[in-house]
């Protein structure tokens, strides 16, 4: 991956992310009928490699022009050059709307949501306001009896609590739950020092339908 210093004072990686990608890298696409995945605020793209090199078709999407760019660098140096990946430079919202007016359908949906941005068009994004909108649009992309979502975030605004809320007062995951069943798993991700020292790095929440 493309580690090194950038100007908002990231690396190019988040390595807390190591298990969400090793997860993201289970599914077996044999038993999926449409591999599609959709990666938002993708950043510099490793959750789309992890799925790529699972064998998922993956759109990336990111608002920034230059983490989209790195992305593709990074799966060319990963041997995924070549890989069906989609890169685009577009605001999540937007652009998961129109994928519904086109029909489509994502088996896996994966989102690391900053606490504060703009989009290209300059519309402003706050994660306490904006995250639940977009949950909701997701779940118009995906069918309750095969799905996963990944959900990640760093803000102290929104915890994996107010997620997990969220996902069981919706109607999707009530039509998953009776549909399939489901797995979910939440907590903190965390970083350790090679003597054992933790720092927290926000929250995961994977959801998944037991049919996969």
């Amino acid at each position: 991956m493309p580690v090194r210093p950038t100007p908002f004072g990231h690396i190019g990686l988040f390595p807390e992310q190591a298990d969400n990608w090793k997860w993201l890298g289970e599914a077996s696409v044999d038993q999926v009928d449409a591999p599609e995945s959709l990666n938002l605020f993708a950043y510099t793209g490793a959750s789309t490699l992890a799925l790529a090199r699972a064998g998922f078709r993956v759109a990336h999407v990111d608002a920034s022009k230059p983490s989209v760019e790195s992305a593709r660098a990074a799966a060319a140096r990963n041997r995924l050059g070549e890989a069906p990946i989609r890169y685009l430079v577009d605001d999540a919202m937007k652009f998961a709307n129109r994928e519904i007016r086109r029909g489509r359908q994502y088996h896996t949906i994966v989102m690391d949501p900053p606490a504060y941005g703009h989009a290209p068009g300059g519309k402003s994004w706050r994660i306490e306001r904006d995250l639940w909108p977009l949950l909701g649009i997701c779940f118009q992309l995906m069918d309750c009896r095969r799905f996963r979502l990944l959900v990640t975030g760093h803000s102290p605004q929104v915890d994996q609590s107010d997620v997990v809320d969220f996902l069981r007062q919706s109607d999707f995951i009530a039509g998953a739950e009776a549909a399939s069943g489901l797995l979910l798993d939440s907590g903190r991700s965390q970083l350790e020092d090679a003597v054992g020292r933790t720092l927290d790095t926000g929250f995961y929440v994977r959801v998944e339908s037991r049919s996969n």
